[in-house]
């Protein structure tokens, strides 16, 4: 260390500031993906405050003013972890999953923005993710992991044979269950509908989701959307999971209808797509579109046009990835 460099500790720790420690680092609050309410002006936002202790762990949800003139007001408080908060369509709510006392595993609660308590809608027992709403505000779109036939029981620990790829993912076990697209109507009494239960789709060798790494886990998922008529719900999965060792596998695009079946393939089967949007003015289906390049994966902003999909227009500035 030079003469001039320890001057310039010297004096910043004269000033009352100090190095950055790996324990900033790791102690350091962490924000999700915010979600904008319909008309713009608010932003629903999970914080976690992390600690060496996950039980010590504290989430929280929060809306903020998009324009900063609002101080930001806490809207939920807890141990567990929350995701993906979705606005309904008029504004008014927010549904988002988490596990609360009494849970065996996330299920997806509504809130009411300006004031009352969060109500669980959902009760599944292996779990409920990546809530959103229909676009009348009447039901509600989910994600949970299940067999093919339904059945969103965990396997129970002890040996298992596997017979097919892929066996993990990083340092997750997978399991004979996949990821599944259900329903759920916002009346009393109503039950869960799983959209691809029994099809053939979901006893394909080679059905999965991709993957996503969260701040404390990595999920599966499809990445499930409602088409703007609320009739159907498109995603993106695997068909080919089971020749990843093999050949390059893609992930195809697919629209299920909202009373279940055996979803329908959009697109080019040789083209690998992902992240599913649509537009807010309904005519148009935003997706990731990945193609192999001589040396590298070439990815594309791709454009359907909606309700009758065609071949997907790229966007002018690809890029690499």
């Amino acid at each position: 260390m030079t003469e001039e460099q320890a001057a310039r500790i010297a004096a910043a720790g004269s000033a009352g500031k100090r190095p950055v420690t790996q324990e900033d680092i790791w102690l350091m609050k962490s924000v999700g993906n915010p979600a904008a309410s319909p008309d713009g002006a608010r932003l629903a936002v999970s914080v976690l405050s992390p600690a060496y202790d996950p039980a010590e762990e504290i989430w929280e949800l929060w809306l903020l003013a998009a324009d900063g003139k609002t101080p930001p007001r806490r809207l939920v408080r807890g141990s567990a972890p929350i995701g993906a908060p979705a606005w309904s369509p008029e504004g008014t709510r927010i549904a988002f999953a988490t596990r609360r006392e009494g849970d065996v595993a996330a299920q997806v609660y509504i809130l009411p923005v300006d004031g009352g308590e969060a109500v669980r809608v959902t009760h599944w027992s292996g779990g409920a993710r990546y809530p959103k709403w229909r676009p009348d505000g009447r039901a509600i779109l989910f994600e949970a992991d299940c067999a093919a036939d339904g059945d969103p029981t965990p396997p129970k620990a002890g040996p298992r044979i596997f017979d097919a790829m892929p066996v993990r993912y990083w340092n997750k076990w997978l399991d004979e269950r996949r990821p599944h697209p259900l329903v759920i109507e916002l009346a009393e009494g109503a039950e869960p509908r799983d959209l691809i239960k029994d099809t053939a789709f979901a006893r394909s060798a080679g059905f999965r989701g991709t993957f996503r790494s969260t701040e404390r886990d990595t999920i599966e998922t499809l990445a499930a959307q409602w088409a703007p008529d609320g009739k159907s719900v498109v995603f993106a999965a695997h068909l080919d999971a089971d020749t990843m060792m093999h050949t390059t596998t893609q992930t195809g695009l697919f629209q299920v209808q909202a009373s279940g079946g055996e979803p329908k393939r959009i697109g080019d089967p040789n083209e690998s797509f992902a992240e599913p949007q649509f537009a807010k003015t309904g005519d148009a289906l935003y997706v990731l579109r990945r193609r192999r390049a001589t040396d590298s994966t070439l990815t594309q902003l791709a454009r359907f046009s909606w309700p009758n999909p065609g071949k997907a227009a790229s966007s002018r500035r690809p890029g690499t990835g």
